[in-house]
This record gives C-alpha cells, sequence and structure tokens, in this order.
C-alpha cells in the first residue's frame, strides 16, 4: 500500500496554461486570430451586402409598399463571407398569400429585366416544413425572405420605429422560438401595442 500511495503522489500533473511555453500560445493565439480575420465580415463585403438589401428594400418596397428589414446574422455581422442574408417584409395592405405572390411576381420581372441595377437569379418559393421561405439571388448574394414572416398586420402609421421593431421581434419569436406556445408572445405583443395606442391618445 506505501508503494503505490508513493507512485500516485509521484504521477506528474498536466501543465497550466500559465506554465507551458510561451511561442506555443503565441502561435494558437496567430492562428486564431487569421480564421477570425477570414471569416469576419469586411468593409467590402459590408458594402456590398448592404447595396444589395437597400435594392430589394426599393424594389419590393416601391413596388408593393412593403417594408423590408433585414434580420438574423447580417445586422448582427456575424454573417460568413458566404453566409445568406435573412429579411422580412411587411406592411402591404393584401392579405398573407396575396402578398408572397406579389412578391415572387416582383423579383421574377426584375429577373427578366435586363436593365436591371443588380442581375437576379434563381427565383423560388420554398414550401419546407421547418421554414417556407422565399429564395432569390442578387448580385451573387442569396437571400432569404421567409413566408411566416409575411403575416405581420399592416403598420399603424402613428407607430414610432422603437414599437415596429418589437413588433419584429416579437414576430421572430412567435415563428421560430415560440411554435409551441404561439399565444404568449401575441399577448405580450398586444399588452405593448395597448400602451403604446393608450400614451398616443392621452
Amino acid at each position: 500500500m506505501g508503494d503505490l500511495r508513493e507512485e500516485e503522489r509521484q504521477v506528474p500533473s498536466p501543465p497550466s496554461p500559465s506554465s507551458s511555453n510561451p511561442e506555443r500560445w503565441n502561435r494558437a493565439e496567430e492562428a486564431t486570430q487569421k480564421i477570425v480575420w477570414q471569416v469576419q465580415p469586411t468593409v467590402l463585403s459590408e458594402k456590398r451586402r448592404r447595396e444589395v438589401i437597400d435594392y430589394v428594400e426599393r424594389l419590393i418596397g416601391g413596388a408593393i409598399g412593403c417594408e423590408v428589414f433585414p434580420f438574423g446574422s447580417v445586422p448582427l455581422k456575424t454573417y460568413l463571407p458566404d453566409g445568406d442574408i435573412d429579411l422580412t417584409a411587411f406592411g402591404g395592405t393584401n392579405v398573407e398569400d396575396a402578398l408572397v405572390n406579389e412578391v415572387v411576381s416582383v423579383l421574377e420581372a426584375e429577373y427578366k429585366n435586363r436593365a436591371a441595377e443588380f442581375i437576379v437569379k434563381d427565383v423560388q418559393l420554398i414550401w419546407a416544413e421547418a421554414m417556407p421561405h422565399i429564395s432569390v439571388i442578387f448580385h451573387g448574394c442569396r437571400i432569404h425572405i421567409p413566408y411566416q414572416f409575411f403575416a405581420f398586420p399592416p403598420p399603424v402609421h402613428s407607430w414610432n420605429t422603437e414599437l415596429q421593431m418589437i413588433e419584429l421581434l416579437f414576430r421572430l419569436l412567435n415563428s421560430v422560438k415560440l411554435k409551441e406556445f404561439p399565444s404568449l408572445a401575441d399577448e405580450q405583443l398586444n399588452h405593448l401595442r395597448a400602451i403604446h395606442l393608450h400614451d398616443e391618445f392621452r
């Protein structure tokens, strides 16, 4: 027993980061930084995506009267170099199905427009079970417009930008995170609407 205890005491413990070779840690940090540089947004990619988003906003907004907003990785600047652009469109005067068909028609017309500012390709209405969406390529950037997000009610003109963004946030939660409890987000959103309208007419 004494010999076993002596052997246990002699087993070396793994080196701590502070006692490791500094050069090895420097190399690891340099390699990590190179990876970050390769995947993080660049000024050029930011400019390109902003131009595409502005173009889609003008195109759909001008033709149908929708408001178009980016969401997900693009505004958070966490997208990969070849990542998609996620947009949501709401407003308009038509019901959900008609609005979706109008957006598809606008995109298909731009695809056929030889004088278009950007090359438009591969307009699709994809009925995926998890997330039905419109998919299109603008200027080499794949854009997704999820079908659920067309279900926004027409915006009240007196709403301010902050409330519209709250509306967008809760729609995202309702569609993506709270499918099993759809009434939860709606109840909270209706409460916010009531507070805002109460303040407007006081």
